[in-house]
């Protein structure tokens, strides 16, 4: 117990002294919630750190989110804005943002509780799918998957894959308002998932594939993300390049000269 008191102790003083930069926050953040918070006496007292840590914005961000959860889930932390705070991290800088796969299995993870309303559900999945549209090739299968959980678990969203796709004017008739930054009030419910039907015809095989996956009926498995992290453009290369391809005909009518018509060409004789 003494010992765990000055354990507690040393580090509240740490982290509340204000001198640590920003590479030893990011590296303290990284393990925080399995090497730090299970050993402290009041884990609670690190939710201020947490909160500022949240408040810092870039990459910092993303990695206080593990220890905010760890303190809702394991220690009555009450927050409850913490899946608005999450929502507002969705964007265009996250899906080129370093621990891209790092944030989006702790999302996974944090979206899968079976007490999560409908409409958080369809707020993430809905702005997921738009950043898609926009997102680098290395980040759209897991951004994918990530929302295919999430539909999964939360059954009451498929009616965003079911109802009849936007026509070409999808953008400015899509009741779905990107730049709310509150789950509750941005009209995901009242939306579709048109983006999926775009995504079909991406130039990425892989990507085009797993979109259309969406089609079919839904079973009780929920993909794992970490299947597809440490994505790049070098796998997609390797992998098109060693794909087998059909010999094609080059013309459907075989040729008896060079030139058709040609007089001369009745000197020559093809065989």
């Amino acid at each position: 117990k003494k010992i765990q008191n000055v354990f507690s102790n040393v580090w509240m003083d740490l982290l509340n002294n204000g001198k640590l930069s920003q590479i030893h926050i990011r590296s303290l953040l990284q393990g925080i919630h399995e090497k730090i918070l299970p050993f402290l006496i009041n884990p609670v007292r690190l939710g201020d750190f947490l909160l500022a840590c949240y408040a810092h914005g870039g990459a910092i961000s993303v990695l206080s989110l593990d220890g905010l959860f760890g303190l809702i889930q394991n220690h009555k932390l009450e927050l409850p804005e913490f899946y608005k705070m999450l929502y507002a991290l969705f964007d265009y800088k996250l899906l080129h943002s370093k621990y891209r796969d790092r944030f989006f299995i702790l999302a996974d993870r944090f979206m899968s509780s079976s007490h999560l309303p409908a409409y958080v559900a369809a707020a993430f999945a809905k702005r997921t799918c738009r950043l898609c549209l926009e997102a680098p090739v290395a980040a759209c299968q897991l951004a994918l998957a990530f929302i295919h959980n999430l539909l999964n678990r939360n059954r009451t969203c498929l009616s965003l894959i079911q109802r009849p796709k936007y026509d070409g004017s999808a953008i400015s008739t899509d009741p779905y308002i990107m730049e709310e930054a509150d789950p509750s009030k941005c009209n995901a419910m009242e939306s579709s998932l048109w983006e999926l039907e775009i995504l079909t015809q991406h130039f990425i095989s892989d990507v085009s594939t797993f979109s259309k996956c969406f089609r079919e009926p839904f079973s009780l498995a929920t993909f794992n993300l970490a299947d597809f992290t440490n994505v790049g453009y070098t796998t997609f290369f390797e992998k098109e390049i060693g794909r087998k391809t059909k010999i094609s005909p080059l013309a459907f009518v075989i040729p008896n000269s060079l030139f058709n018509g040609d007089a001369s060409m009745k000197y020559w004789t093809f065989e």
